[in-house]
Protein backbone atom coordinates (compact mmCIF):
# COMPACT_ATOMS: atom_id res chain seq x y z
CA UNK A 1 0.00 0.00 0.00
CA UNK A 2 2.83 2.41 0.83
CA UNK A 3 4.47 1.79 -2.52
CA UNK A 4 1.22 2.42 -4.37
CA UNK A 5 0.76 5.73 -2.56
CA UNK A 6 4.35 6.78 -3.03
CA UNK A 7 4.52 5.84 -6.71
CA UNK A 8 1.39 7.87 -7.52
CA UNK A 9 2.79 11.09 -6.03
CA UNK A 10 4.96 13.30 -8.28
CA UNK A 11 7.65 13.88 -5.64
CA UNK A 12 7.46 10.64 -3.68
CA UNK A 13 7.51 8.56 -6.86
CA UNK A 14 11.01 9.87 -7.59
CA UNK A 15 12.17 8.94 -4.10
CA UNK A 16 10.75 5.43 -3.90
CA UNK A 17 13.78 3.78 -5.48
CA UNK A 18 15.63 4.00 -2.18
CA UNK A 19 12.56 3.65 0.07
CA UNK A 20 12.57 6.81 2.15
CA UNK A 21 9.80 7.05 4.71
CA UNK A 22 9.38 3.28 4.59
CA UNK A 23 10.71 2.37 8.05
CA UNK A 24 8.86 5.14 9.84
CA UNK A 25 5.67 4.46 7.87
CA UNK A 26 5.79 0.74 8.62
CA UNK A 27 6.35 1.39 12.32
CA UNK A 28 3.47 3.83 12.39
CA UNK A 29 1.23 1.29 10.66
CA UNK A 30 2.15 -1.28 13.33
CA UNK A 31 1.37 1.27 16.02
CA UNK A 32 -1.99 2.13 14.46
CA UNK A 33 -2.88 -1.54 14.12
CA UNK A 34 -2.12 -1.99 17.82
CA UNK A 35 0.71 -4.41 17.08
CA UNK A 36 2.52 -3.54 20.32
CA UNK A 37 5.18 -6.24 20.25
CA UNK A 38 5.99 -5.70 16.57
CA UNK A 39 6.08 -1.93 17.12
CA UNK A 40 8.48 -2.22 20.07
CA UNK A 41 10.74 -4.66 18.23
CA UNK A 42 10.67 -2.45 15.14
CA UNK A 43 11.49 0.63 17.19
CA UNK A 44 14.50 -1.08 18.74
CA UNK A 45 15.61 -2.30 15.31
CA UNK A 46 15.26 1.23 13.92
CA UNK A 47 17.38 2.64 16.75
CA UNK A 48 20.12 0.06 16.12
CA UNK A 49 20.06 0.68 12.37
CA UNK A 50 20.18 4.43 12.87
CA UNK A 51 23.24 4.12 15.14
CA UNK A 52 24.92 1.78 12.64
CA UNK A 53 24.32 4.16 9.74
CA UNK A 54 25.47 7.15 11.80
CA UNK A 55 28.70 5.32 12.65
CA UNK A 56 29.22 4.39 9.00
CA UNK A 57 28.78 8.02 7.99
CA UNK A 58 31.26 9.15 10.66
CA UNK A 59 33.83 6.54 9.61
CA UNK A 60 33.23 7.33 5.93
CA UNK A 61 32.64 3.69 5.04
CA UNK A 62 29.67 4.59 2.84
CA UNK A 63 30.40 5.41 -0.79
CA UNK A 64 30.01 9.00 -1.93
CA UNK A 65 27.01 8.16 -4.13
CA UNK A 66 25.05 6.83 -1.15
CA UNK A 67 26.00 9.29 1.60
CA UNK A 68 23.18 11.77 1.08
CA UNK A 69 20.38 9.23 1.10
CA UNK A 70 21.89 7.51 4.16
CA UNK A 71 22.18 10.88 5.94
CA UNK A 72 18.55 11.56 5.06
CA UNK A 73 17.54 8.16 6.46
CA UNK A 74 19.35 8.88 9.73
CA UNK A 75 17.54 12.21 10.06
CA UNK A 76 14.17 10.74 9.09
CA UNK A 77 14.50 7.93 11.61
CA UNK A 78 15.64 10.31 14.34
CA UNK A 79 12.71 12.65 13.73
CA UNK A 80 10.28 9.74 13.85
CA UNK A 81 11.79 8.44 17.08
CA UNK A 82 11.52 11.93 18.63
CA UNK A 83 7.84 12.15 17.75
CA UNK A 84 5.93 9.48 15.89
CA UNK A 85 3.55 12.13 14.53
CA UNK A 86 6.40 13.38 12.36
CA UNK A 87 5.64 10.59 9.89
CA UNK A 88 2.43 12.43 8.98
CA UNK A 89 4.37 15.68 8.68
CA UNK A 90 6.85 14.02 6.29
CA UNK A 91 4.13 13.28 3.76
CA UNK A 92 2.35 16.62 4.20
CA UNK A 93 5.56 18.61 3.79
CA UNK A 94 6.59 16.72 0.66
CA UNK A 95 3.16 17.09 -0.91
CA UNK A 96 2.97 20.83 -0.17
CA UNK A 97 6.59 21.78 -0.78
CA UNK A 98 7.83 23.59 -3.86
CA UNK A 99 8.57 21.32 -6.80
CA UNK A 100 12.29 20.57 -7.05
CA UNK A 101 14.56 17.59 -7.55
CA UNK A 102 13.36 14.74 -5.31
CA UNK A 103 16.55 14.40 -3.24
CA UNK A 104 16.64 18.15 -2.60
CA UNK A 105 12.93 18.13 -1.75
CA UNK A 106 13.57 15.43 0.83
CA UNK A 107 16.52 17.34 2.35
CA UNK A 108 14.50 20.57 2.53
CA UNK A 109 11.58 18.78 4.17
CA UNK A 110 13.80 17.11 6.78
CA UNK A 111 15.57 20.37 7.53
CA UNK A 112 12.28 22.21 7.88
CA UNK A 113 10.80 19.62 10.24
CA UNK A 114 13.96 19.66 12.34
CA UNK A 115 13.64 23.40 12.81
CA UNK A 116 16.66 24.02 10.58
CA UNK A 117 19.00 21.88 12.70
CA UNK A 118 20.13 19.34 10.07
CA UNK A 119 21.12 21.45 7.09
CA UNK A 120 24.86 21.30 7.80
CA UNK A 121 24.72 17.58 8.56
CA UNK A 122 23.02 16.84 5.23
CA UNK A 123 25.37 19.06 3.21
CA UNK A 124 28.42 17.60 4.99
CA UNK A 125 27.26 14.13 3.93
CA UNK A 126 26.86 14.81 0.24
CA UNK A 127 23.43 16.37 -0.11
CA UNK A 128 23.45 19.35 -2.43
CA UNK A 129 22.60 22.73 -1.03
CA UNK A 130 18.83 23.04 -0.91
Amino acid sequence: MLHQYQMADRTLGQLTAFHPLFSSSMLEAEYQLDEGVAYELGTERLKREMRRLQTSLEKKTIGAADRCRIAQAVIEDGLYLQDRNNVYQFYRALARGPEREAVNQMSAMLNSLSGGKVRQFLIAHGCESF
